[in-house]
């Protein structure tokens, strides 16, 4: 926590009210102007004398007025000195990740390793930042497989996902079935935020269920699905279905064709799933409304004073 001493605002939507307040004043200018005055011309030379000082300083109650309303506007915001803002991380999270080992993942990259070498070096890397919540770990080829529970013991994990390999199963890729297997760890958890985290490099051509209807299930537990495809160059790669996937459970698509690329969409769920959250709040902090709605109600009583005095229009 941060103590940061300043004035700020405790309520700043109240601010807006202050753009109505200028447009009342434009419009009452505009139809001051377009009024037509009939008057007396002997009568007003005769006074004019007597109103110099009143013409001259007619606008005193207006201005008054006016300060008065932002007056309020503003006490109605309530400025504070003394803001403490406190950094919370979200805490209790459940994430699978969802791997495809299938034998195109033994294809090599562009970083002179196969696919699932980059993978598994990645996730490793992401996995263990993850200390806040559980993780689980998914892999399918032609069927899914699970290879480990939800758990906080990250070095348990780190241990299984560097043993992943291509071939337990047979070749295929079950995206649906895949989820399935995810979604059966997430749905009894009570977890603020339960995310699978999905990578493969083909499309769906196995499985008992399809990656669409899978993904419909998904969305109605309140599960979002983060779709990673690990392309090649010149691979031809139809990613629509994986984007319909990300884009029912209201999760992103990434495509990454290089180590750096895959550890940028790693980076890129993590900031959007279990970045830090900063708060804010006042301790012990000194608020200026009253002051400012007891200089506003001075304002408008010595407005009314005015108006019923010194400018007093004469009947």
């Amino acid at each position: 926590m941060s103590i940061i001493n300043k004035v700020e605002l405790a309520d700043d939507n109240w601010l807006f009210l202050l753009i109505f307040v200028f447009l009342l004043v434009l419009i009452g200018k505009l139809l001051r102007e377009r009024r037509i005055p009939i008057v007396n011309s002997t009568r007003a030379l005769a006074q004019s004398a007597h109103s110099t000082f009143r013409l001259r300083l007619r606008f005193v109650p207006q201005l008054l007025l006016l300060v008065a309303i932002m007056l309020t506007v503003i006490a109605l915001a309530d400025p504070r000195h003394g803001v403490a803002r406190r950094t919370t991380a979200i805490e209790g999270y459940d994430l699978v990740m969802l791997v495809d080992v299938s034998s195109s993942m033994e294809l090599v990259n562009t970083d002179g390793i196969t696919k699932l070498q980059t993978t598994k070096q990645i996730i490793r890397e992401f996995v263990r930042k993850q200390d806040r919540g559980r993780v689980g770990v998914v892999v399918f080829q032609s069927t899914s497989l699970l290879l480990s529970p939800l758990s906080y013991d990250l070095i348990g994990i780190d241990r299984q996902i560097d043993r992943i390999e291509s071939g337990w199963l047979e070749d295929g890729t079950a995206i649906g079935d895949g989820i399935i297997e995810s979604l059966s760890l997430l749905v009894e958890s009570n977890s603020k935020s339960r995310v699978v985290i999905l990578l493969t490099d083909g499309e769906n051509n196995e499985g008992l269920i399809s990656p669409v209807e899978a993904a419909q299930l998904s969305r109605s537990l309140g599960i979002r699905i983060y779709v990673i495809a690990v392309t090649l160059p010149n691979q031809i790669f139809d990613t629509r279905e994986l984007e319909m996937i990300s884009d029912i459970t209201d999760g992103e698509f990434f495509d990454a064709s290089t180590s750096i690329e895959l550890a940028a969409a790693y980076q890129s769920i993590a900031e959007l799933e279990f970045s830090e959250i900063a708060t804010r709040e006042f301790l012990s902090s000194r608020s200026y409304a009253p002051a400012l709605a007891l200089v506003a109600s001075i304002f408008v009583g010595m407005t009314a004073v005015l108006s019923a005095t010194v400018f007093r229009r004469n009947v």
